[in-house]
């Protein structure tokens, strides 16, 4: 493993993951879009769910949370064991049966067509390789399966800022000073905790034009998506049936 990957692995770990929670899970933004995009899918008893990339176990709870009503098998698989152990006392908490695998989302250790819906959320800015994860993703979902998948687009952060600045400016006006606080300081916890994050991103050119988001899709013989900029965020959204 070249030193980058590893310091990056070691920073996930050790660095990020432990802050995650009270920084970047704390933003009005981050779990807005998370709702938007969970709730572009649909959900049925019986279905096999997986999430890739399922850091901390936000977008997890998000998922399972929205679908309360259907008996599902959730599995999460994510790179980082310290962000599983998160997740997996999250699930606990709140008594939410799900499934937790360290696994490398390039390389999915499931047969074809097992699930029925995928979810990957600000996953794809930090591998190494988003076509083969994609390609996996893809692989994985059985045929009608419904996917829904994040990539960035290299832009975005006055929109997350503008986003944020409104929600404490909201907190303040209706008297909620103590919540206006806590997101300001998570805010700048997150830029912080970022920050080397967004180095190790730009410095390998991570981002995805449109047009070469559109003809991975085609690649894999995808036809029933539509791709989405999210405005504040600026990631595309890629929502499809395979």
């Amino acid at each position: 493993m070249a030193v980058g990957s590893r310091f990056r692995r070691w920073y996930f770990d050790w660095v990020y993951a432990p802050v995650y929670d009270a920084t970047v899970g704390q933003l009005t933004p981050y779990h807005r879009f998370q709702r938007s995009c969970v709730e572009g899918l649909s959900f049925r008893d019986g279905d096999r769910v997986l999430c890739v990339g399922v850091g901390t176990g936000n977008e997890l709870i998000t998922l399972l949370e929205h679908s309360q009503s259907q008996k599902m098998h959730v599995i999460g698989v994510d790179q980082s064991l310290s962000s599983l152990g998160r997740a997996k006392r999250k699930a606990q908490e709140r008594g939410l049966c799900v499934e937790l695998v360290q696994m490398d989302a390039a390389c999915l250790d499931f047969p074809e067509d097992r699930f029925d819906r995928v979810l990957c959320l600000h996953t794809m800015d930090f591998l190494e390789d988003m076509s083969a994860a994609t390609t996996e993703i893809v692989r994985v979902l059985r045929k009608g399966g419904q996917f829904v998948v994040s990539y960035p687009s290299g832009r975005g952060g006055l929109g997350l800022a503008a986003e944020v600045g409104a929600s404490v400016l909201g907190s303040f006006r209706r008297g909620s000073v103590l919540d206006a606080v806590k997101e300001s300081f998570a805010a700048a916890g997150a830029v912080l905790a970022y920050a080397p994050l967004v180095l190790w991103t730009s410095s390998r050119g991570s981002s995805l034009p449109r047009a070469l988001l559109e003809g991975m899709m085609r690649s894999l013989g995808l036809c029933a998506y539509r791709v989405q900029e999210e405005p504040n965020y600026q990631d595309y959204i890629v929502w499809g049936i395979k």
